[in-house]
């Protein structure tokens, strides 16, 4: 992709129309996801379905390659599917959510941290948009055989849809707050 003297810089960043990306190496194994990257994706963004990000590794001279990327949607989290704490601080029978419709890491670039650098930016961009307008959580449908990866990223399963998780912006909250009183 680049020579040994180019510079690579990795960067999340939403989808831009004016930018020039390369969809043509990307493929992750799952049919679907691939099409949607490259026949669905900016049709959704121009309806304002969706806001892709895109995992975008480029050079000094090359075009942003697309190895990964996520999208984020408006969504209502019913309360049945949350458990414990996280039920009992929800003052509604469903609150406002994010949804993660869409997230995919090409294969060649799989088992390097990606997925969750990914994830952590999904997390990120929803908590600030949370802080704007109100939103209670992230949530996500996990593909079959994925599940593992989300609850290892300190996702919660929904109480009665399996494939349902969900992460309380609250906690991230949290996290931002215990890691900032670490440093000090």
């Amino acid at each position: 992709m680049a020579s040994n003297d180019q510079k690579v810089t990795v960067s999340v960043e939403q989808y831009n129309p004016e930018n020039s990306y390369d969809f043509t190496q990307f493929d992750c194994g799952v049919p679907h996801l691939n099409e949607f990257l490259t026949k669905k994706m900016i049709k959704e963004c121009e309806a304002m379905v969706s806001r892709p990000y895109l995992l975008c590794f480029k050079s000094d001279d090359s075009k942003y390659v697309v190895k990964g990327y996520y999208t984020l949607g408006s969504h209502s989290l019913e309360k049945v599917e949350l458990r414990g704490n996280t039920k009992r601080n929800c003052p509604y029978k469903s609150a406002p959510a994010i949804i993660i419709g869409k997230l995919a890491v090409c294969e060649s670039v799989q088992g390097q941290g990606i997925g969750r650098r990914l994830l952590g930016d999904a997390i990120k961009t929803s908590h600030a948009a949370s802080k704007a307008v109100g939103v209670y959580a992230l949530v996500l449908h996990a593909r079959k055989g994925t599940e593992s990866f989300y609850e290892q990223a300190g996702w919660i399963r929904g109480n009665y849809d399996d494939s349902l998780f969900i992460y309380p912006l609250k906690q991230y909250e949290n996290e931002m707050k215990k890691l900032y009183l670490s440093r000090l």
